[in-house]
């Protein structure tokens, strides 16, 4: 053979152990940040109340990348949003309850601020409307 095709089939074929390397770091790359918008979107969602939403986020950006760091501090802060979320729920459905026991027995002052406790809590609660 030509004395040059050694070296030249080595290079090549280093330059194409390269290209699968680097394809291999940028795939990973995008998998790490897709992952962290996953997570982000899972705090998202969780802030804004939407438990279901951010459970399959979590879910994913876990099957995606499971030693991802964020992943512990984000089921924390989503575990303390929905144990709020609970908390604030039950606050508002014992004052619901109050006011309609308030009513029942004809003491309408009570009934009124019972209400406006649970206003208070949340005054987009469909309960409360």
């Amino acid at each position: 053979g030509h004395p040059g095709w050694g070296a030249l089939k080595q290079r090549l074929d280093q330059a194409k152990r390269n290209d699968s390397r680097e394809d291999r770091e940028r795939a990973e790359r995008e998998r790490l940040a897709k992952a962290r918008d996953l997570v982000a979107r899972a705090r998202r969602d969780a802030a804004a109340g939407d438990f279901a939403a951010a459970d399959r986020q979590m879910k994913e950006a876990e099957a995606l990348a499971p030693a991802l760091p964020e992943l512990a501090a984000a089921r924390t802060e989503i575990e303390r949003l929905r144990r709020a979320a609970e908390e604030r729920s039950a606050a508002i459905r014992k004052h619901l309850a109050d006011a309609r026991a308030a009513i029942a027995r004809k003491d309408l002052a009570a009934a009124e601020r019972a209400l406006a406790e649970a206003e208070k809590l949340d005054k987009d609660a469909a309960a409360v409307k």
